[in-house]
């Protein structure tokens, strides 16, 4: 599935990663937050 990005995995899926890692936290941190539920 990834073997079109083997040469870019060191840079590229860490990107991914941190940006899905951001999107979730601040998804929970919304819900779970009384002023924004």
């Amino acid at each position: 599935m990834f073997s079109h990005i083997d040469l870019q995995s060191q840079t590229y899926v860490p990107k991914i990663i941190s940006q899905w890692l951001a999107t979730t936290v601040m998804t929970l941190t919304l819900k779970n937050h009384p002023y924004f539920s």
